[in-house]
């Protein structure tokens, strides 16, 4: 790393460039949904950054390089634990990826207190250990299995907690700690850095049991291309690419109903996905090397590799009977397809449905572990079918700027539609200017929202489907809301912490697995919502007319580096709270299973889930008074084994037996009053 950062160094700080790259973000954030949210959000994250002043404040900085100043740009948007949200470096930077290839892994003794043992895991990848030993002379695989005693002189919990708050993922701590030890969406964060983010040390300490103390040095992969000298990495860092309005012919059309929740272009993969590939492909991997084998295969809608697996067309979802009273639906992504999504759910009701008639008392475990979102209205309508409530509006909002009046009226985005209450079709300049909600509670400032209601209707009930839809809920039998178990380690983002909220208040059981003992956890992060996924996505959907042309004036951009920045640019609102913006508010699972996995692709999940389910136990609930989730009390009993099926069946048969009972008394007690008073009669 000190030859990378030296180099990267060498590039001088020019003001004037870091000015107008200042005052390009500060014009972009005024479509940012949070800005003012994040300047006091209240409990129980309370996030509070004043993005604006912040950014002002870097100029006041002496730099002494260019590096130094766009690391902390990025860090400016990094700690707002904003999944949606975040700042590239500029790409000549970005081409250099840092890696350390030792895995750690996190359990909990057979102790009755919250401690965490940390050991060293199993090998992240044969490339990676057998290029270590041929740069250093050292086997890594000596190394698995013993346990970690520090990490850089510092109880190694300590030091993975603290080093999950450096770059958050999340606003909330557990999920930061599960990312950095079991991944995020794939690549576990205490192995990865972010693309042209450098560690400050050239190697780890650690101290293991057995071996001793060790120092496992860091790997850095530079693109030869673009990173062989400073010139050349300056060039790359300021060749920045003209935009234009030619991909503006893929968006919707006025007479379509598809909603403008992220845009990806067909078979573009993800940022995340773009991320992981990237670094992959640099150091010889399989991008495909963390996805369990079985659903790398070709298929339409997906095949039936026997009676009890069904994959999913690309591997993005898979069913298969994960053990005896055990039917698994492991969403990877909500990301299926560019072109017709629904048909995939029709084929995974199906399935799932022939899985219930085979055998009615079998609990259905929804795995969402790592799940990089996707698509907003599929895992919206997702979630209806599976808790059969079909139709529920998904509400989102726009921050009301100047900003978005400039662009509302001739930009493509204008001509996106939704649908309002009356599921009436609307373009979004009237939906903007219908409905005016301001929030309270965000400190000193009020961020106004115009309402943008039933995204999904008209997207979901424009072709044939629907139909099957709806009688599939009204008459198909189905696995009942008490059987139904949501699982997800809170590394699940976007459209999968909608697909999450959307159980809020159902009998649908979530489950939680690993986090920091003693503290919260949600289930998910980033709730589903429009996002700008790139500067180029946003240039496409504000800067381009419905015709192709480039409207007057441009959209802001970059003008000195090929920096890149993401965010939401509408908010999604609290299924059960409407008052409410999802994004600032936990939605904590039911049950907490101290369970922190490695391989996130491992049987033992299930297996321990499936005991936990089967002891009867007895439940643990959230802390005290967290009824939404938003304490921050620790409880020593937050991880406890509880039984779902037989709980809530024996908890609705005592209810049912008391009422009986409570009626039987009233009967007898009428009736022998009655008694009495016919007694009183006959005397008189």
């Amino acid at each position: 790393p000190r030859t990378v950062r030296a180099c990267f160094t060498a590039i001088a700080f020019d003001k004037t460039k870091a000015q107008s790259t200042i005052d390009t973000l500060k014009s972009l954030l005024e479509f940012y949904s949070f800005l003012e949210a994040n300047k006091a959000s209240g409990a129980p994250y309370n996030v509070q950054h004043d993005t604006i002043a912040e950014l002002d404040a870097l100029m006041s900085n002496d730099y002494q390089s260019d590096y130094q100043f766009h690391r902390d740009l990025y860090q400016t948007f990094s700690q707002l634990g904003d999944g949606h949200t975040g700042y590239s470096l500029p790409s000549g930077y970005g081409s250099c990826n840092a890696f350390q290839p030792l895995r750690i892994a996190v359990s909990q003794p057979s102790t009755t207190d919250n401690s965490l043992q940390v050991i060293v895991g199993p090998p992240l990848a044969p490339e990676l250990e057998e290029g270590y030993k041929a740069l250093w002379g050292v086997d890594l695989t000596q190394y698995e299995g013993d346990e970690v005693l520090s990490i850089e002189n510092t109880d190694p919990v300590e030091w993975i907690k603290a080093y999950a708050q450096q770059f958050p993922l999340s606003k909330d701590a557990s999920i930061n700690f599960n990312s950095v030890v079991s991944g995020e969406l794939g690549i576990p964060l205490f192995n990865f850095h972010d693309p042209g983010i450098m560690p400050l040390n050239d190697s780890l300490k650690l101290t293991l049991k057995n071996a001793g103390a060790i120092d496992i040095n860091y790997m850095v992969y530079c693109d030869p291309d673009v990173a062989s000298t400073s010139v050349s990495l300056e060039q790359a860092n300021s060749n920045v690419t003209a935009h234009t309005c030619s991909m503006s012919k893929r968006h919707s059309s006025p007479s379509s109903p598809r909603s403008p929740f992220k845009q990806p272009q067909p078979d573009t993969p993800t940022y995340h996905e773009q991320r992981r590939n990237k670094i992959f492909q640099q150091i010889g991997l399989d991008t495909d090397f963390d996805v369990d084998t079985t659903i790398n295969i070709d298929g339409d809608l997906g095949t039936r590799l026997d009676r009890q697996t069904v994959v999913g067309r690309r591997g993005k979802w898979m069913i298969s009977k994960a053990r005896e009273n055990m039917v698994l639906l492991k969403l990877y992504t909500f990301d299926w397809t560019s072109v017709n999504t629904f048909p995939d759910l029709i084929f995974i009701m199906n399935h799932l449905t022939e899985a219930y008639a085979d055998n009615q008392n079998d609990i259905l475990v929804v795995d969402i572990q790592q799940n990089n979102g996707g698509e907003g209205c599929i895992g919206h309508l997702l979630a209806q079918l599976l808790k059969r409530d079909l139709y529920t509006p998904g509400d989102s909002v726009f921050r009301k700027t100047d900003g978005w009046t400039t662009y509302l009226d001739g930009s493509v985005f204008g001509f996106y539609g939704a649908t309002d209450t009356n599921e009436i079709l609307q373009t979004a300049t009237e939906l903007y200017n219908a409905r005016n909600i301001t929030r309270v509670g965000w400190g000193l400032e009020n961020a106004t929202y115009s309402q943008k209601l039933s995204f999904c209707y008209e997207y979901v009930c424009g072709d044939d489907s629907c139909p099957f839809y709806a009688s599939f809920v009204n008459n198909v039998p189905f696995y009942p809301q008490h059987q139904i178990v949501l699982l997800s380690d809170g590394v699940a983002i976007s459209t999968a912490a909608l697909f999450v909220k959307e159980f809020e208040g159902t009998g649908v059981t979530k489950v939680g697995l690993g986090g920091i003992p003693g503290q919260p956890m949600s289930m998910s992060f980033s709730v589903g919502g429009p996002v700008f996924v790139s500067l180029d996505g946003m240039f496409q959907t504000l800067g381009c007319t419905p015709d192709g042309a480039l409207m007057n004036p441009p959209f802001p951009e970059f003008q000195y580096f090929t920096s890149d920045i993401r965010f939401s640019f509408a908010a999604s609102v609290e299924p059960m709270w409407p008052d409410k913006i999802g994004e600032f508010y936990r939605n904590s699972p039911d049950i907490r299973l101290p369970l922190w996995p490695v391989n996130q692709t491992s049987d033992d999940i299930y297996i321990s889930l499936f005991d936990a389910l089967g002891q009867g136990a007895s439940p643990s609930p959230s802390p005290a008074g967290d009824t939404n989730g938003d304490s921050d009390d620790s409880s020593s009993s937050y991880y406890k084994n509880v039984t779902i099926v037989l709980g809530t069946v024996l908890g609705f048969s005592v209810a049912v037996l008391l009422l009986v009972l409570i009626v039987l008394i009233i009967v007898v007690v009428v009736q022998l009053g009655l008694l009495a008073r016919q007694q009183v009669s006959d005397d008189l």
